[in-house]
């Protein structure tokens, strides 16, 4: 129910007493219609702490603009910069004597540092060395009046961690103005906190105008400057992040990199899909053929970029399982040589690898590993210079097993430190080869493992090393045999999709291989033609309209006695682990990630054609 409380005015009266005060009604005040109430007593507290604040009025405008820099919202910047410029509240409530900023003062006013620890550091220095409790305020410019900003910097945006700070601005301020000054800034945090509430907020026309003129000023007011979020970081001291604190902050960046990616491959399956059409159906025209070559090769290059970001993000904030069992080293790194030949074939690199003499076993997750080894061989061949060969050496001791991954690339000093610790690679590599070493060490760290990289010299090549713990040794070499290339059965499949235009590209791609295909969009109604048709494999989305999402699917599939044999594959952008895992958890037998390639789709279809046909027949 609205207050009816009489200190409240009208609107009328409120925009009028604002105009007065301000010389307009700014727009942040008119960002709460529904909430009158509220907006008066941010009105009230603004009179106080701001308007009728006893600082100098220039003072109290060049602090705001300084503290709104590190302020995503822009409004609060721009406003306060066209008070200073002499804009309405400029006019009407400033200090008489002081006339309006130039644009030119307004500029370095931007550029003044922040507060980092250098900037910080050095202006403590010039506070403390002040006279204590100036009678009067530095003028605008003046190295006093920097520091003075920078120190009200690394308050505002830690005030718990400033001491420092605020015993050097009371120094030179005193204990009265210092303490105007520090109420000052806890209404500009407020200020701050409600325009990034209410980012809808649109600039005055005073002010658009002005950033219209003069393109300079616009681009510093404008900007979310990158020095904001140094200065958010760099103004915390280090300090051990508690056990709790830091699960908790691994988690917030493992959630937001699995949203991030989730959002990219909806658009990328999409384009996949119709790469993958392109291939399959085959086009008449030299140019078109080669522009799809060319863009199934780079949305491939795109996928497998997105899932080694979340795969990489997983592995750094340690939210990967291993499936321990012991792993013979020659039965990961073959089938890694076999599927990395046409490309080595494609750029004209040879491999060269000595045959080993005896089986040799370690503890460890077979799929990891041949991931590591995999992205570290892709690593080398970016940097490989043909028709010079990669070398692989495998060198078995008594209690480790190192392979050793040499290249013909840039190299680097031979006293360099390139691999400190994870993720900090200062090595002279490209980013892809920097990414392979990041993960590699990544996921030898959770095998006990270690990684080295060495080199000659600049020019001259490198080598990683990686050691893995070793557990046994065999004389038996015999390899298994290959298995042969599953066939494409013809199967009824159901496929549950919202997503309008990769429906349709899914439709087309099952269809071309020769499924049996009933397509929906929901998962209510997929229950219900799955009880209508009995399909023998459905694929569903997890992110569904509705009531019902994939997970609710899964379990109610499962529940149902009629359907509970029914494969179930997941295809989803959510590919984290533990994305896959709850997916699995509910009900699904596998996950095919976004973007959905023809060869994860073909193995699932072939994976399950038995088990569907026999169950549901």
């Amino acid at each position: 129910m609205p207050s009816t409380h009489s200190n409240y005015q009208s609107k009328a009266q409120f925009e009028q007493e604002l105009a007065d005060r301000l010389g307009l009604v700014p727009n942040i005040f008119l960002s709460a219609p529904a909430a009158p109430e509220v907006l008066q007593h941010f009105w009230t507290e603004g009179r106080a702490a701001y308007l009728d604040n006893a600082l100098p009025s220039v003072f109290k405008e060049r602090l705001f603009v300084y503290l709104s820099r590190f302020c995503s919202a822009r409004y609060c910047v721009i406003r306060h910069a066209g008070y200073l410029l002499g804009g309405a509240h400029g006019r009407t409530a400033g200090d008489a004597s002081a006339p309006p900023h130039t644009v030119e003062q307004v500029i370095a006013l931007l550029r003044y540092p922040p507060p980092d620890p250098a900037s910080l550091q050095a202006a403590l220095q010039v506070l403390l060395a002040a006279p204590a409790a100036q009678a009067s305020f530095p003028p605008c410019g003046d190295p006093l009046e920097q520091a003075l900003l920078v120190a009200c910097g690394a308050i505002h945006l830690q005030p718990e961690r400033s001491q420092r700070a605020r015993d050097a601005v009371q120094h030179v301020l005193g204990r009265q103005w210092s303490g105007l000054a520090f109420g000052l800034m806890a209404f500009i945090t407020e200020v701050h906190f409600w325009a990034r509430l209410h980012p809808e907020v649109a600039i005055e026309p005073d002010m658009r105008a002005l950033l219209d003129e003069q393109p300079e000023l616009a681009q510093l007011l404008q900007r979310r400057e990158d020095e904001t979020l140094a200065a958010l970081h760099a103004a915390r001291p280090a300090a051990p992040d508690s056990a709790a604190g830091a699960e908790q902050r691994d988690m917030r960046h493992q959630q937001f990199i699995s949203m991030f990616s989730h959002e990219l491959r909806n658009p990328v399956a999409a384009i996949s899909a119709v790469s993958d059409m392109f291939q399959v159906v085959g086009m008449a025209d030299d140019r078109l053929r080669s522009a799809s070559n060319i863009l199934h090769r780079q949305i491939q290059a795109l996928g497998a970029t997105l899932d080694r970001m979340v795969d990489l993000s997983a592995l750094l904030f340690g939210r990967v399982q291993l499936t321990r069992a012991p792993v013979a080293i020659d039965d990961v790194l073959t089938p890694v040589l076999r599927d990395l030949a046409p490309r080595l074939q494609e750029k004209g690199v040879n491999l060269e690898m000595a045959p080993l003499e005896q089986r040799t076993f370690v503890m460890g997750d077979s799929k990891r590993l041949a991931q590591m080894f995999e992205s570290l061989l892709l690593g080398a061949l970016k940097v490989s210079r043909p028709p010079q060969p990669l070398h692989v050496a495998v060198t078995v001791g008594s209690q480790q097993v190192e392979v050793a991954i040499t290249d013909n690339g840039p190299g680097f000093p031979a006293d360099a430190n390139p691999l400190p610790d994870t993720g900090a690679l200062d090595v002279d590599r490209p980013a892809g080869a920097k990414v392979a070493l990041t993960m590699a060490r990544a996921i030898l760290d959770l095998h006990q493992g270690r990684a080295r990289v060495t080199s000659p010299g600049p020019g001259l090549g490198s080598t990683v090393t990686v050691t893995l713990p070793l557990i046994g040794q065999s004389a038996d070499t015999e390899q298994a045999p290959a298995l042969a290339a599953p066939e494409k059965p013809r199967l009824r499949v159901l496929a549950i999709e919202d997503n309008r235009d990769f429906a349709q590209l899914f439709r087309h791609m099952l269809e071309i291989m020769g499924c049996e295909l009933d397509i929906t969009s929901d998962a209510r109604s997929g229950l219900r033609i799955a009880h209508e048709i009995r399909p023998q494999i459905i694929f569903c989305d997890i992110g569904l309209p509705g009531d019902m999402d994939g997970f609710d699917f899964a379990r109610s599939l499962r529940a149902d006695v009629a359907l509970a044999h029914i494969p179930l594959v997941a295809v989803s952008g959510y590919n984290s682990p533990a994305d896959v895992q709850r997916a699995l958890d509910a009900g699904f037998n596998r996950v095919c990630g976004k973007p959905v390639k023809f060869a994860d789709i073909s193995e699932a279809l072939a994976t399950f054609a038995m088990a569907g046909r026999g169950l549901a027949g």
